[in-house]
């Protein structure tokens, strides 16, 4: 199941003993895999694999546990992969028998390699004995230790086609390999990769914990895997799930692996890769030509100096504010996750509330309740036709699994903290959230160092279809000239009908004599023809809390600056990106053709 930075028996005996695992596992009442030929593959193995798992430091309940999971997060990376992916390679195959048992593989060609003969030739006698049909198109052996350098050219030679997106599968590999031998793997990877391909991997950190008798160390640990040895090839990476700590996975819980020679939690992560469509790639493409977007060619990076720790703790504060809210009585929105996303941060948070807040605002609840209804009124009455929303500074963002209106939407969240990320996807897989959004994906990407349009392009971003662009809590953090360019990134990639909602405060909140270290770093008092015109959209004020008034019911005060007590405007501004007259006509009457 690995390459040859373990000997060959070992590799032998773990590909058998996974597929042990997983035939145990689908002997369950409350299996979360079905793998119904696992059994029958390792029947001649059997007493020797009993005999390892009981010599093993952990039970091998334990272990079969783990084994369920991680091959559970595959067949789902699997399933909701790239629709237009149909090769599949799997690397250390061992003993998989996805060919044949997922449905999600029909029509593709799938290409296993192994450096061992020994299982391969058991799975070739186990399913012709069986009579077994293929699910998949197509599916070839390959034996090559990954190690060298031919097993790229024995791929090739069975008719891969670097020129289709790929879909690499890397399970149970990198913990037993080198990490040169990781980078040169990667670098053959990304060469023969076509853009949107896409990788699953999992990977360990301190990774010292032992097999048993057999006490095999592994060669490579990464506790921070989005920006280890993963990031080395220029993919967008995502975290899909973490096994650091203890949760509810698929229903089933788990309990952490221990180091036997640390007597620390294991971090376990998978992770999965999608390479970017280039620019210059989409410029080429036909279909890029024929399509009516005027490219913004600039430089994409902005200038936002916002450091990670700053956007995870105001993360944090908003959402608890949301809690509070949510609990009220007379709440104006109802927020089931912010309690649980912030329930071990409560005490800083409400200390650093008091020190902040108290003077200038009595409820800062109220403020963040406004302008999170606000937000989802804009979102409940957009576009029917706009299902590709994307959330700039997502933070702890819960609306792709609380709001009804974002169903069958493709969610995009774009943060730069992947440790926000993480513990929101912890916190709902414990609590067995179910995602109303179609699909979300979480993108970490500084907007400082990475062009946002490759991030989003990576991600599955359509720029031709019509996009609900998301700014809570953005614009106040960013220097005027990087707002500029972020509004031309958003214009570029917006197809026309597309939508932005923005809250922006008064000039009063940036004089820095007025707030001191609070100062925000933009701000202005009309926002109709400030910063927001420098793109050609129609632009609205959805609502105003400059003055006092009613606003759902409950009464408003406006916040006041600590010096001279000055009331501080905040706007929430709705833009829209004009639909051609040409278009427009051709909706309202199908079929006119305009001469040129």
């Amino acid at each position: 199941m690995q390459p040859r930075c373990v000997d060959d028996t070992f590799a032998q005996f773990t590909s058998f003993g996974t597929a042990y695992l997983r035939a145990i596992e689908s002997m369950r009442s409350d299996r979360i895999v079905n793998d119904p030929f696992a059994g029958r593959l390792t029947r001649q193995k059997r007493v020797d694999l009993e005999k390892f798992f009981l010599t093993t430091s952990k039970p091998s309940s334990l272990w079969g546990d783990f084994i369920a999971i991680r091959t559970r997060y595959l067949d789902e990376a699997l399933e909701y992969r790239d629709g237009n992916i149909r090769q599949i390679v799997i690397l250390g195959a061992g003993l998989d028998t996805r060919a044949f048992r997922l449905d999600s593989l029909h029509g593709c060609h799938i290409f296993e390699i192994d450096q061992s003969d020994q299982a391969f030739e058991r799975m070739d006698q186990v399913m012709k004995e069986e009579n077994v049909p293929l699910i998949a198109k197509k599916a070839d052996y390959i034996v090559a230790n990954l190690a060298d350098d031919d097993w790229d050219s024995k791929l090739l030679a069975h008719g891969f086609d670097p020129s289709s997106p790929t879909f690499w599968i890397m399970e149970g590999l990198r913990p037993y390999m080198k990490r040169s031998c990781i980078l040169t793997l990667l670098d053959a990877l990304d060469g023969m990769s076509a853009p949107c391909s896409e990788f699953w991997a999992d990977m360990v950190g301190e990774a010292t914990f032992n097999f048993g008798d057999t006490a095999v160390t592994m060669k490579y640990s990464d506790d921070d895997p989005l920006h280890g040895v993963l990031s080395k090839i220029p993919w967008c990476l995502r975290l899909q799930a973490s096994l650091k700590n203890g949760g509810i996975h698929f229903g089933r819980k788990w309990t952490p692996l221990i180091s036997q020679d640390t007597n620390k939690t294991v971090s376990i992560t998978f992770i999965m890769g999608k390479k970017p469509v280039s620019s210059e790639a989409r410029l080429k493409d036909k279909f890029w030509e024929s399509t009516p977007i005027a490219f913004y060619r600039r430089s994409l990076q902005l200038l936002l100096d916002v450091d990670d720790a700053f956007a995870e703790s105001m993360g944090f504060v908003t959402t608890y504010l949301r809690a509070l809210e949510s609990a009220r009585n007379d709440r104006l929105i109802n927020d089931p996750f912010a309690e649980p996303l912030t329930r071990k941060q409560q005490s800083k948070i409400e200390k650093f509330l008091k020190e902040t807040w108290s003077e200038v605002c009595s409820f800062p609840e109220t403020l963040i309740a406004f302008r999170t209804r606000y937000l989802d009124e804009a979102l409940q009455h957009r576009d029917p036709g706009i299902l590709q929303i994307v959330i700039l500074g997502a933070g702890l963002d819960a609306r792709a699994y609380r709001m009804d209106a974002l169903r069958g939407c493709h969610v995009l969240e774009v943060d730069q903290s992947g440790a926000v990320f993480e513990h929101k996807a912890d916190v709902m897989k414990e609590l067995h959230a179910p995602l109303i959004a179609q699909n979300v994906d979480c993108i970490i990407s500084n907007l400082s160092e990475a062009g946002l349009e490759v991030n989003l392009m990576g991600h599955g971003f359509n720029p031709t279809m019509p996009t609900f662009w998301v700014m809570e809590g953005l614009i106040p953090y960013m220097e005027r000239s990087s707002i500029v360019e972020l509004l031309k990134i958003i214009d570029y990639l917006s197809a026309p009908g597309s939508q932005f909602w923005a809250d922006i405060p008064g000039q009063t909140l940036v004089d820095s004599e007025e707030w001191g270290k609070r100062a925000m770093k933009y701000g202005e008092d009309d926002p109709l023809h400030g910063v927001f015109s420098e793109i050609s959209w129609t632009l609205e004020v959805q609502a105003s809390l400059k003055t006092a008034g009613e606003h759902f019911g409950r009464h408003w005060s406006p916040v006041l600056s600590p010096k001279n007590k000055q009331a501080v405007p905040l706007f929430f501004v709705v833009g829209k990106k004009p639909i051609p007259d040409v278009v427009v006509a051709q909706k309202m009457v199908p079929g006119l053709q305009f001469e040129e």
